[in-house]
């Protein structure tokens, strides 16, 4: 793994275009325990890509950013 690595980015923008990609789904099972001691359990099923587009646009450019950096970090070890 890369020991050092800078990504920069710029230019962030919805093109708003659509682009055909294949399609996952994962069940997906959350238990927690709230503030007052009280254990939760929710389960859903979440479609890729479809559910980023209930996600921010901040938080979206942040994951992507740390995605970029981990697969760098991977892919620059057999160019070191």
């Amino acid at each position: 793994m890369a020991r050092e690595v800078n990504v920069y980015t710029s230019n962030w923008k919805k093109t708003g275009k659509n682009i055909s990609v294949p399609q996952y789904s994962v069940d997906v099972t959350i238990n927690w325990v709230d503030n007052q001691g009280e254990s939760h359990t929710r389960s859903e099923t979440l479609k890729f890509p479809n559910f980023l587009q209930n996600v921010g646009a901040a938080d979206l450019k942040e994951w992507l950013t740390d995605l970029m950096i981990r697969e760098a970090r991977e892919r620059l070890i057999g160019d070191s």
